[in-house]
């Protein structure tokens, strides 16, 4: 039961649904809800002149069924967030055993996988760039603690499968399970289940209702969208626990089209952009921004991010280069590094400077390593090439 909606200089009013009450008709005005998380509606007599879109027969028997339906739809939520929070963990499963757990559990095996092999990369990754280092690092000392010989093969064969999980993932969106849990022979028959990254829409005359598992920072921007040949015009949208609804009613002209695979894959897409956001802050301004498209993207937060970081690894790189310079541990591969130290140091400075002055979300030369991510995660969409391709350099428009 959705309130009514009153008119704005650009919108018409529009009724809240319809609830009969034996012979008599009401109207649902207002919907809150109590600390003892009840909801209260408050309804006033039909208006003659307002069209019955939507009609709730309410009474005892419906109420019953009602409550019947409210505690199966607790348990099936129950179930779902806990699948959602640990989800990163059932990304480690084997593929067939994601997609029987997701037939009851209601979670994306897709999503998992790229949630786990993120957080797998990113807990193996520090040691085992360290272990690297104690193998294959410049004389004249170890850089950082000492890595057992066990912790550090654990941690490198760790990292490099996180690596090769997150680019699979991100190349095809199937789901890849970890090799050390593959290796048990879990074998279980496939089946059909609900996409979980799809949109469900839900048409009820002139008005559409939308329920998506991520933002529309698209939708907002352009103020309506064009289904089916008809021009819709958002009147509402909200977050509902895990989901957000937006709700449209017939009316405008010139909104972007869209269809039902379409804002599956920019589901997607935004999904990954949030998961990866804080690498962004590395890439051109061009590419940031077409990040920006999904929403729930901290430009400038990330771009400084990535300035601390770049500030705190080239001082570090120039810092114990000079050392060793002074030290007479001068070779080929200490100078480039040092000049590599040098010139990242320089461009932090140049890029904290522009952005404290204008606010510049400028780039950085490392860049260049996170853009074939970039265009795995965001641009080329789950499946490859010939995927939908946020617009560039920035939001689509459209007109009223």
């Amino acid at each position: 039961m959705r309130p009514r909606v009153e008119g704005s200089p650009r919108t018409a009013p529009h009724p809240g649904t319809a609830v009969r009450i034996g012979e008599d008709l009401f109207e649902v005005m207002t919907e809150t809800c109590s600390a003892g998380r009840e909801w209260i509606y408050g309804l006033e007599p039909w208006k003659a002149g307002n069209v019955t879109r939507i009609a709730v027969e309410w009474g005892d028997a419906a109420e019953k069924d009602f409550l019947a339906g409210l505690r199966r739809e607790r348990i099936r939520t129950r179930k779902k967030n806990l699948a959602l929070g640990g989800q990163a963990l059932l990304g480690f499963l084997p593929r067939p055993f994601q997609e029987r757990l997701a037939q009851t559990l209601e979670f994306d095996p897709g999503r998992a996988t790229l949630y786990s092999a993120l957080l797998e990369t990113l807990a193996a990754g520090p040691p085992a760039f360290l272990f690297f280092l104690q193998i294959f690092g410049t004389p004249g000392g170890r850089f950082g603690p000492v890595i057992p010989s066990g912790l550090g093969f654990f941690a490198l064969a760790g990292a490099i499968e996180g690596i090769v999980r997150l680019v699979i993932n991100l190349s095809s969106g199937e789901a890849v399970g970890s090799l050390p849990l593959s290796l048990l022979g879990l074998r279980f028959d496939k089946g059909p289940r609900d996409d979980v990254m799809s949109d469900e829409f839900l048409p009820a005359g002139d008005v559409l209702e939308v329920l998506s598992p991520t933002p529309k920072a698209w939708w907002l921007k352009a103020g309506g969208i064009t289904c089916g040949g008809d021009s819709f015009l958002l009147i509402r949208s909200a977050a509902e626990g895990r989901r957000f609804r937006y709700v449209f009613r017939k009316g405008g002209s010139g909104f972007p089209e869209t269809d039902a695979v379409l804002e599956r894959e920019r589901n997607i897409a935004a999904d990954r952009a949030y998961a990866l956001a804080p690498l962004w802050g590395f890439l051109p301004r061009a590419d940031q921004e077409a990040a920006a498209f999904y929403g729930r993207t901290k430009t400038r937060l990330w771009v400084r991010g990535s300035i601390a970081f770049n500030l705190l690894l080239s001082f570090s790189i120039v810092a114990l280069d000079m050392v060793r310079i002074g030290a007479g541990g001068f070779a080929w591969w200490t100078l480039v590094r040092f000049l590599f130290g040098l010139a990242l140091l320089g461009e932090s400075v140049i890029r904290l400077l522009r952005h404290l002055q204008t606010g510049d979300v400028s780039g950085s030369f490392l860049g260049v390593l996170i853009k074939p991510l970039f265009s795995l995660a965001v641009q080329a969409g789950p499946s490859g090439a010939g995927k939908p391709r946020p617009p560039r350099p920035g939001p689509e428009s459209s007109g009223r």
